[in-house]
């Protein structure tokens, strides 16, 4: 997300929305923020790369770049299994005393 708000002048917002299409592999929004990376977005106001000061070649290879990334980082068989372990471990702890199961759990 810091790299789309750095070079590209993304909002916190707005590069969390490009976080959440790679995570769901939406390729349609993909391509249009790509767009957006490397040339800007008026109406959203986003700069883009060009406007900061990168060539348009290297703010091509970057973005490829995270998307490679995202295929391997969001990979859906691994999150779950990581969810089913982590749930499996919560459980697992001591029955005598909940309290002591419930000091990793966050509000």
């Amino acid at each position: 997300m810091q790299i789309f708000q750095k070079l590209a002048g993304y909002s916190l917002g707005g590069a969390d929305l490009v976080r959440r299409a790679m995570s769901k592999k939406k390729m349609d929004k993909l391509a249009h923020e790509r767009v957006a990376f490397i040339h800007g977005d008026k109406d959203r106001g986003i700069d883009g790369c060009v406007k900061h000061g990168v060539d348009q070649t290297t703010a091509n290879e970057i973005f490829d770049e995270m998307m490679e990334f995202a295929k391997y980082a969001f990979n859906k068989c691994a999150t779950r299994s990581w969810m089913k372990s982590s749930g499996t471990s919560f459980h697992t702890g001591r029955t005598d005393k909940p309290r002591n199961r419930m000091k990793g759990v966050t509000p």
